[in-house]
């Protein structure tokens, strides 16, 4: 694979690129949306693919399908809102990332 394709698959956090059964969509910058049609059944790669690592290495973002290899997210927009809840507390140590907007994936 070509290096620059190796070294932009880093962005992908290890958590993700070694779940078994993990698939990743392309989203262009400044998109929300992922890029081409039929992504939830055809226009999504394993990891180490050369599409999704040709696309990284253009600088563009990438997409984490759910529902496959047993992932499941919760997408948080307001934290102060759940920690007043009090469900923040009740939410197992987890991987969590940060989003574009400021919120938390769980």
């Amino acid at each position: 694979m070509n290096p620059s394709f190796t070294r932009a698959l880093q962005k992908i956090p290890p958590q993700l690129r070694e779940r078994p059964g993990t698939r990743f969509i392309v989203i262009l910058n400044g998109n929300k949306k992922p890029e081409g049609k039929r992504w939830s059944t055809e226009a999504n790669y394993p990891y180490n693919h050369a599409i999704i690592a040709g696309y990284l290495a253009e600088g563009h973002n990438y997409g984490v399908l759910t529902g496959l290899g047993g992932l499941v997210v919760l997408d948080v927009d307001d934290i102060d809102r759940l920690e007043v809840l009090g469900i923040i507390e009740k939410i197992p140590d987890t991987f969590t990332v940060r989003t574009g907007r400021g919120g938390l994936h769980f």
